[in-house]
């Protein structure tokens, strides 16, 4: 795990906190409960690309897992739309509906009308109620397919960009794509998912399905949990239910749960208060009245076991957009709530950690940032950070975390993060076979029709050229490269030219691919080194206003000093003095009172005050405790960067006001 440099944090608090206390922020859309519309194709052509016809157990599981508080339906299309089950609030009766009408998931259907879903799925798209959200989930493995004439189905395809698509993003509807096999239509699913804030992932494999519309689903229905640490967790005494997901190891013996007294819990042999579902390869269980304590699993767990609970306690994170673009940057906003009410009581804020926690799946690439570490107490109870920025495409796992020493919660949401421009190539079988290169714009904010594409091209022979790339449809432009007779590697990258929709210049090369061109089945020599995309060009992403604060706050830090250190002990003298009134002055009698009175006994001989470091660090350097921002990079460079400039104090721990300098880290 690597952590995020102190320095760097505390520059990123400095620089953006006045505009962050500008923007109004608040968790208003992490209190509307979920209204779940789940369109799954039933084409012929999933025969072939779900031949165990697997839509059907990871719709079953879907439907055990809604929490009771949701909506949820489902459709079924073809060329025709079935509304299998209804759009209505989930109960028991609702879910025994559902499995019974799962059973009619089949791959009978002539065509894919995927029109015709989007509009049924959300018929009621003009009097949508406003205490729920509406996620919509789309399955399919093919291209929009309305008739047997191509050009009906094209113009059926355009419809969905120009008009279905449009109305379902100004609604609110947030549209999650799953893409069943290659074959799928990925640009139309990433689109209906970028421009409503939702996820697109594909499906490899049938067998890769229930994961992948899991992922859907917990994009769509995010549930509170307590950490899963190996095969443990813990129950504190405001938690009236947990259920856990236990995924293992195909046709492995059924999960076992571990009480805190020592009872084993099995699917045979449980009590009323516990009610079992076991699949091949998971179990599905829910204790109600829980005992308090650390709880184990007897199983070979896999890869998105959870617990997910229901308690007067909860972690509330702002929701992410769902598909971004390298560059992009992510705002975290958090807060603990009991009975929907934001805690900020500073004794109770006091005493809990909260983190991010942020894994790269495609490498295992892992980083962490406390939001705690700099404003432990923010006074309206929301803890902020910026994570910037996304410097590699891939899918990253983000989880908020707050951690206190008698009780845990954590909200975790995924992201997808893809280049700007997807550049692919399809080569003939021809003995001198011929290459189209095609590039697709992915980000909606460039004006494609004043964008001008050159292509640079090293040919096998090693000559270059530049030619005018023709734009071929929406957004796609495309070259045929002329066929070398000598063996090697064709590479080819694209330069753009023109506007943004604000009308602002836009200027960006993008990455370079090698295309192996064999002649005769000749191999090439040997593999070219590859060629990262370059960067846009300084001034379109980092304004001058944003540079010159950087470069006077680092030369300020020369001459502050031992004043800064002077200025802090006096400060934390005046705080102590402050706080300690304030603090007898508050009291509460709500359910999270026996969990800070926990919290205190266990924490008597904790010599680290937080409330007194972080006030006397924001008297020291005029920062307000409600305005937390801190900048994370999502790449290599986040491990090291500003690994330099960190204070060496020595292997002697300075003693200024009380205050240990080594806790406080301030260059």
């Amino acid at each position: 795990m690597k952590m995020i440099p102190k320095i760097a944090l505390l520059v990123g608090l400095l620089l953006m906190a006045n505009s962050l206390q500008a923007e109004p922020i608040d968790l208003s859309d992490s209190n509307q409960k979920s209204d779940v519309r789940i369109v799954i194709d039933i084409s012929g052509s999933m025969k072939q690309n779900d031949p165990q016809n697997l839509r059907r157990p990871a719709l079953e599981l879907l439907v055990r897992l809604f929490p009771e508080n949701a909506k949820a339906g489902v459709w079924t299309f073809g060329q025709w739309v079935n509304n299998l089950v209804k759009s209505q609030p989930v109960d028991d009766a609702w879910r025994q509906r559902a499995l019974l009408q799962a059973t009619k998931i089949n791959s009978v259907a002539m065509r894919t009308n995927i029109p015709a879903a989007l509009k049924a799925a959300v018929n009621d798209i003009d009097k949508l109620d406003p205490a729920y959200k509406v996620h919509l989930i789309l399955l399919t493995d093919g291209m929009v397919d309305v008739s047997a004439d191509a050009a009906e189905s094209a113009v059926a395809r355009q419809r969905i960009i120009e008009q279905i698509l449009p109305a379902l993003s100004k609604a609110g509807v947030t549209i999650h794509t799953v893409a069943l096999s290659q074959n799928a239509d990925q640009e139309l699913m990433e689109l209906l998912a970028q421009e409503t804030g939702g996820l697109s992932a594909v499906a490899e494999t049938a067998e890769d399905l229930t994961n992948i519309f899991l992922q859907a689903f917990d994009a769509a229905a995010p549930a509170e949990q307590v950490p899963l640490v190996g095969n443990n967790f813990s129950v504190d005494s405001s938690i009236d239910e947990f259920t856990a997901l236990v995924f293992r190891l195909t046709d492995t013996p059924a999960s076992i749960l571990i009480s805190p007294s020592g009872e084993r819990i099995s699917a045979d042999q449980h009590s009323d208060s516990v009610s079992w579902f076991g699949e091949k390869n998971y179990d599905l269980i829910t204790v109600k009245k829980p005992q308090t304590g650390e709880w184990a699993i007897d199983a070979q767990l896999e890869p998105n076991s959870r617990i997910t609970i229901i308690s007067d306690l909860n972690l509330q994170v702002k929701a992410l957009a769902k598909s971004r673009f390298v560059g992009d940057q992510a705002d975290i906003l958090a807060a603990l709530q009991e009975q929907a009410e934001t805690i900020t009581r500073p004794e109770f804020l006091n005493l809990v950690d909260m983190l991010v926690d942020i894994t790269r799946r495609d490498d295992g690439e892992q980083w962490q940032l406390s939001l705690s570490e700099y404003n432990p107490i923010p006074e309206n109870g929301l803890f902020a950070a910026t994570l910037e920025p996304f410097a590699q495409e891939g899918v990253y796992d983000v989880v908020v975390s707050a951690n206190g020493k008698t009780f845990q919660r954590q909200q975790k949401q995924t992201l997808a993060v893809r280049e700007l421009f997807d550049i692919r190539v399809s080569s003939s079988s021809d003995e001198l076979p011929l290459h189209k290169v095609k590039l697709f714009i992915r980000d909606r904010s460039i004006d494609v029709d004043s964008i001008e594409v050159i292509a640079n091209i090293e040919t096998p022979d090693g000559s270059s050229q530049r030619l005018a790339v023709s734009k071929v449809a929406d957004r796609r432009w495309q070259i045929e490269l002329q066929s070398d007779e000598q063996p090697g590697y064709y590479r080819v990258n694209f330069e753009l030219s023109g506007k943004l929709e604000t009308g602002e210049i836009y200027q960006r090369a993008t990455k370079t691919v090698a295309i192996k061109h064999l002649v005769n089945g000749d191999v090439p020599a040997s593999e070219p080194e590859p060629v990262s995309e370059s960067k846009p060009e300084p001034k379109a992403d980092i304004p001058e206003s944003q540079v010159e604060p950087l470069a006077e706050a680092e030369s300020e830090q020369q001459g502050m000093g031992w004043l800064l250190y002077l200025g802090i002990g006096l400060a934390n003298l005046l705080i102590i003095g402050l706080g300690f009134v304030a603090y007898k002055t508050v009291s509460g009698n709500k359910a999270s009172e026996a969990l800070l009175a926990e919290e205190i006994d266990d924490n008597e001989e904790l010599g680290d005050n937080k409330v007194e470091t972080a006030a006397a660090m924001a008297a020291a350097d005029n920062v307000e405790l409600n305005a937390p921002v801190q900048a994370l990079e999502l790449g290599p460079a986040a491990a090291t960067e500003g690994a330099d400039t960190e204070l060496d104090l020595g292997e002697e721990m300075m003693d200024i006001g009380g205050i240990d300098l080594d806790e406080v880290d301030v260059d």
